[in-house]
């Protein structure tokens, strides 16, 4: 299982319960994976306004899919997707996760501090230390288990790790052998 920012969060949770749910998990590779949701709200409210842009413009494209998908089941308006990320992911938390307040919703998916200490299916971890939207910080006090690999690069930004001037991206490759690496062999 692979992921990338929040898909990185949500490849690494499924590793803590994956031998109790019978999911044949052999390896998770995870790229600038959201370690405190909290933490990566406060650090994109106040990063460059690229990143806020980009994330709600590709969020409100995928609800928007939803709402003409399903309208009978989102029943949310346009003055509601044009709320800040912090209020729109409030008001989603609330009204259909079922969270009083959005900083409950944010500690129901963190894997920060000792939460993946249980963690039981091999994992490799890949992180910048330039990434403008993950704390960096969140790495320092991660406690993983002896078969968890964080790697960690100077430069790569938010899940870039661009290698040339033709786009081509080092994360790409650095996934396919980690998890290629939990393959049988021919």
């Amino acid at each position: 299982m692979a992921g990338y920012s929040l898909g990185g969060n949500h490849a690494l949770r499924p590793g803590l319960r994956a031998s109790v749910a019978g999911l044949p998990l052999r390896r998770i590779a995870a790229v600038c994976p959201l370690v405190d949701p909290a933490a990566t709200m406060t650090r994109m409210e106040n990063a460059p306004q690229i990143y806020d842009w980009y994330f709600r413009r590709k969020w409100r494209s995928s609800l928007l899919r939803k709402r003409a998908l399903f309208p009978e089941r989102h029943h949310y308006d346009d003055a509601t997707l044009a709320l800040d990320m912090r209020g729109l992911t409030a008001w989603l938390a609330e009204r259909y996760a079922g969270f009083e307040r959005v900083e409950d919703y944010f500690d129901s998916y963190s894997i920060a501090g000792e939460r993946l200490t249980a963690l039981d299916v091999p994992a490799h971890i890949l992180m910048a230390e330039d990434d403008p939207v993950i704390p960096f910080d969140d790495f320092r006090s991660w406690r993983l288990p002896e078969h968890t690999e964080l790697e960690v690069a100077r430069w790569g930004g938010h899940c870039a790790f661009v290698e040339s001037l033709s786009g081509d991206g080092f994360a790409e490759r650095w996934v396919a052998e980690r998890l290629g690496a939990a393959l049988p062999a021919r």
